[in-house]
């Protein structure tokens, strides 16, 4: 392979390997939140073995996980792992196996629920290990993560940073990326440059930043004087609550000492001292011989003088830009869409999630969707999460424009959750490069009826050539997208055959139960035989054979062939009885209901 080919080749693994874990991120919320595997970051001398609690937060209840450990092996040398005391069942690592990375695995006989700890790492930090921050990444494999439904979890991973301690050690050049300390007051803005000295030549890198999100608001990033404009930089400032990751990835070498980018904060709390903390990705760090650029990451302390006044600050910030920034607009600071980053191959499809944060609420909302047509072909659009129940309505609008869509969403309360407004999933059918999906808010109010303003938002997808199966991505995971969410049948106008354009949609066919058995106390598990074609199954269960009296309704995705009805009544018979259901265009076609099967519960 030429090196330009590589070149390609190690961009699209680089994206790949940034924003595998990050479209998984905010899709699980319940009343307190968002999922969670959290760590701690840590400081240690060389030589010096520290230990890291992994634990969950917001435990929407889960009965098996394998968890992904990377780290840096010029810096770490994994030291065991333990189990923690709320886990029972079988627990599992390979740590010491492979270098740089390893797995961790839990199966258990039902779900754990609790907040707690589940296990903890433990690294010895190497006497040559170079001085600054490092990273140990946690991610996890979404079909090996489920609960007792065998339902896949989603959880947002949390990294820990460790910071080496002591002086650099003697003859090493490093290429040290720094902060420098600053002062401000709280409501103004802070700006940060990010610099790097000692450069030995650097292509492309992942850097993450952590912050305290009692005291700092991530407003933005920008590219530093160093980053070529027209090469590929992005972050993920938002999407995390404390912690987001920083991209670039060029064609050649820089080799400057300056600025790589700009971090913007807002300071919303706590007048004294608060930290942004800088670590790296080593094996998405490169030189333009793909080898790992080993960075020095530093610490900026930002002192927080009190409440907000028309006093300067007393330091400068060390920059020659602008020392302060306005506050961002109001409508900036609630209701924010954003998109991010994705690759596909030509021939495949894409999955784009739609999220919204600092949600005030929504009943109804208009949005477009304008696109590339030579570029990309639109599939589907299919409802978030938020909208996923079955009284909410999805209305998707050719407005005769090509390469131009409107959807239309409301729901039968008013939506207050932070999380997935929609999925675009998008063909890419032309030629390598990057193009851009934009969303556009038109109108919309919420369920008072007063109007609201959503942020527009865009998607860089960046598309390649197919190549051979080893340099595929995982296609166990649908790029950009929730690999917990079931594809619908397309709904786009002018897609191919299978959609309905003239509002005539087919009923599927009638449901055949295999089964309905005791599944332990107070559960009952249904079997049914799969229907093709359909987008999801609707169970109904209830008290009476009319099923009147204590009525519950579930939708299940079109995958499913079982289900476990649980938190049933004790010694009490149930009838229990499934249907089909198709969507497309907005409109939902209900299938028959199977005959009805009872059982009683124990």
């Amino acid at each position: 392979m030429d090196m330009f080919g590589k070149k390609r080749v190690a961009f699209v693994l680089t994206v790949v390997i940034m924003f595998s874990g990050l479209y998984d991120l905010l899709q699980v919320v319940n009343a307190n939140g968002i999922a969670q595997i959290v760590t701690e970051n840590m400081q240690a001398e060389r030589g010096e073995t520290v230990t890291i609690p992994v634990s969950v937060e917001n435990n929407p209840g889960f009965m098996g996980f394998v968890i992904n450990v990377d780290y840096d092996s010029r810096y770490l040398e994994p030291a065991g792992v333990e189990k923690g005391a709320a886990l029972s069942g079988t627990f599992d690592d390979n740590s010491g196996i492979n270098v740089g990375a390893f797995e961790v695995l839990w199966s258990g006989t039902s779900d754990m629920v609790a907040d707690d700890k589940l296990f903890e790492l433990k690294f010895r930090v190497k006497e040559r290990a170079p001085g600054g921050s490092t990273v140990v990444n946690l991610s996890y494999n979404q079909a090996d993560t489920f609960n007792e439904n065998y339902d896949n979890i989603i959880f947002e991973c949390k990294n820990c940073i460790i910071t080496v301690l002591g002086e650099e050690l003697e003859g090493r050049k490093e290429n040290a990326v720094r902060m420098e300390d600053c002062s401000k007051t709280v409501g103004q803005n802070v700006r940060i440059p990010v610099m790097i000295s000692q450069n030995t030549g650097i292509m492309g890198f992942v850097i993450h930043v952590q912050y305290d999100v009692n005291v700092l608001r991530p407003v933005s990033v920008e590219r530093g004087e160093l980053i070529p404009s027209g090469s590929m930089f992005d972050d993920t400032a938002g999407a995390n609550s404390g912690e987001f990751r920083v991209l670039w990835a060029g064609d050649e070498n820089i080799v400057a000492d300056g600025s790589l980018f700009y971090l913007n904060f807002e300071i919303i709390d706590s007048p004294g001292d608060t930290q942004v903390t800088l670590g790296y990705s080593a094996k998405d760090t490169f030189d333009n011989r793909y080898q790992e650029v080993a960075l020095t990451c530093g610490v900026c302390v930002i002192h927080i003088e009190g409440e907000s006044s028309s006093e300067k600050p007393t330091e400068q910030e060390p920059s020659e830009r602008p020392t302060e920034e306005k506050p961002p607009e109001e409508p900036q600071s609630k209701n924010v869409v954003s998109m991010s980053f994705v690759t596909a191959y030509i021939g495949e499809t894409v999955k784009i999630p739609v999220m919204i944060s600092k949600n005030t609420g929504i009943y109804y909302a208009c949005m477009k969707v304008r696109y590339d047509p030579n570029r990309l072909k639109a599939v589907s659009v299919d409802a978030g999460e938020l909208f996923a129940d079955e009284s909410s309505f999805l209305e998707i609008a050719d407005t005769g424009s090509v390469g131009e869509l409107e959807i239309k969403l409301s729901a039968s309360k008013n939506v207050t959750d932070d999380g997935c407004l929609l999925y675009l999933t998008f063909e890419a059918v032309g030629c390598e490069g990057d193009t851009q999906v934009n969303l556009e808010f038109v109108y919309g109010y919420d369920s008072e009826y007063e109007d609201i303003t959503l942020t527009d938002a865009s998607s860089t997808v960046s598309v390649w050539e197919k190549r051979t199966e080893q340099q595929k991505p995982d296609s166990s995971r649908p790029t950009g997208g929730n690999s917990n969410t079931n594809n619908s049948q397309p709904v786009v106008p002018g897609s191919k055959p299978g959609q309905d354009l003239n509002g005539k949609l087919k009923a599927p066919a009638r449901v055949k139960v295999k089964s309905l058995k005791k599944k332990g106390a107070k559960k009952l598990q249904i079997k049914w035989k799969k229907i093709k074609g359909v987008s999801g199954y609707q169970i109904q269960y209830a008290l009476n054979k009319k099923f009147s009296k204590g009525k519950k309704n579930k939708n299940v995705g079109r995958s499913k062939t079982s289900y476990l009805i649980k938190r049933l009544k004790s010694e009490k018979k149930y009838f229990v009885r499934i249907r089909a259901y198709k969507t497309s265009g907005g409109e939902k076609k209900y299938g028959r209901w199977s005959a009805v099967r009872s059982c009683k519960a124990l």
